[in-house]
């Protein structure tokens, strides 16, 4: 069965909050590991940013290429407003045992384990239908 690629534009950052990452991947999970354990990039390993802070989700691998460059030439302010819209928290999402892309909104859930056979209940007929969402339940929590 064939499955559509999904490809990530992301944006991270370093704890104190003064340097953002902006890049691009197929693979938003292992990418963003890899920016954690000092493997991303001799920039995010220099300036520490391991902390993912906002991402989209795009089918064609040009719209992200090019959403990516588009970002990178925004304004200081623009990106922080566009980071604040839909994480004001400005949690670092990887923490989060969910992260679910719908039209490059992200929507987090927090983990405790009483919620877990709650989110497997929940989660279970998207398991079929959704690829991006089993990726990230069997990597992040291990549901399914």
């Amino acid at each position: 069965m064939f499955q559509a690629l999904a490809y990530y534009v992301y944006i991270m950052s370093n704890t104190g909050l003064t340097t953002i990452y902006i890049g691009v991947t197929n693979n938003l999970v292992r990418r963003v590991l890899q920016h954690k354990l000092g493997k991303g990039s001799k920039f995010t390993k220099k300036y520490k940013v391991n902390r993912l802070i906002y991402f989209e989700e795009f089918e064609d691998v040009n719209i992200a290429i090019t959403r990516e460059k588009q970002l990178k030439n925004w304004h200081r302010d623009w990106k922080w407003n566009l980071i604040k819209s839909v994480n004001p928290g400005l949690k670092d999402l990887y923490q989060f045992d969910l992260f679910i892309v719908h039209n490059g909104n992200c929507h987090c859930e927090e983990r405790s384990d009483e919620a877990i056979p709650k989110k497997r209940d929940c989660f279970a007929n998207a398991r079929n239908d959704n690829p991006l969402l089993n990726a990230l339940l069997i990597d992040r929590i291990g549901i399914i």
